[in-house]
């Protein structure tokens, strides 16, 4: 009397394989995350007060891409050390 039933589905090889990579990147989002928290600096915002005194007032980090692009400048070699060797 299993006319309108379905098959069940049957385990195959693969299926230890998704476990443990679910498993695997559940954990590493857990980590990642508990990482992030416990080894974050917390900055206090600086009031217009100390920031007009000069009390903490340190420059605003870059953002990423001007990191990356500031790394792309820096190998980028200039026109007079192009040559590879000194001018003498």
């Amino acid at each position: 009397m299993a006319g309108g039933a379905g098959q069940m589905p049957v385990p195959d090889f693969s299926m230890p394989y998704n476990v443990i990579t679910m498993t695997c990147t559940v954990l590493a989002l857990c980590f990642g995350s508990f990482f992030n928290i416990l080894t974050r600096k917390l900055r206090r915002p600086s009031s217009a007060a100390g920031a007009a005194a000069g009390e903490g007032a340190a420059p605003a980090p870059a953002s990423l891409g001007a990191r990356v692009l500031g790394w792309f400048r820096r190998r980028v070699p200039h026109a007079g050390q192009a040559d590879g060797g000194s001018s003498e």
